[in-house]
């Protein structure tokens, strides 16, 4: 069952008063389609807004993984050119392995060769390979990449959305009958 609106007015001529109804009714009828329109532009303006600060945010993670990750090289080669210095006041040129137990050589045991080696290696790297070493990159970058996707679907979606409205019938919008409508001759009276 559609609901059924009842609509009453005055005018003195029947046919003059069926068109302004109709003229009426049409006009309401783009209104509303504009103003739906607007709203499902606001609408996806603030979940731009909202995708882009996430997107923003997680850029801004992003840059500081690789802060930390340089911050963590930094003090790994300061520890090393202690070991290397070490190594080599001592003259251990190679790994040093203890007979009990098999340990493997930590700090300057693993002799200056090895300790000048990773020093080297720590250096040369560039700034994508440190960063691609972090196990919470790949996270951040797959997050980024989900939310770049999803903004650009959001704006496919809300152009075949304005699309279909501005190409929908708005005869399709709401149906209306003027057979059954009564008409009542007003009789104007002189003085």
């Amino acid at each position: 069952d559609e609901p059924i609106l009842r609509v009453s007015f005055k005018w003195k001529d029947a046919d003059e008063g069926v068109q302004l109804l109709n003229l009426f009714l049409q006009a309401n009828l783009e209104y509303t389609r504009e103003k739906l329109i607007n709203e499902v532009k606001d609408l996806y303006t603030t979940v731009e807004i909202a995708e882009s600060n996430s997107l923003k945010k997680l850029e801004l993670e992003a840059q500081n993984i690789l802060d930390l990750s340089n911050i963590k090289i930094v003090s790994r080669k300061l520890l090393l050119e202690e070991y290397y210095s070490v190594a080599k006041e001592l003259g251990i040129e190679y790994p040093v392995y203890s007979n009990e137990g098999g340990f493997y050589p930590t700090k300057y045991f693993l002799g200056y060769k090895a300790i000048k080696k990773e020093i080297d290696i720590l250096n040369s790297r560039s700034n994508e390979e440190i960063i691609l070493m972090s196990p919470s990159y790949e996270k951040i970058q797959k997050q980024i990449k989900q939310l770049k996707t999803a903004l650009e679907l959001s704006t496919i979606k809300l152009d075949e959305t304005i699309k279909i409205l501005e190409k929908d019938d708005l005869k399709d919008w709401l149906h209306y009958n003027m057979t059954n409508a009564n008409v009542n001759l007003l009789t104007l009276t002189t003085k």
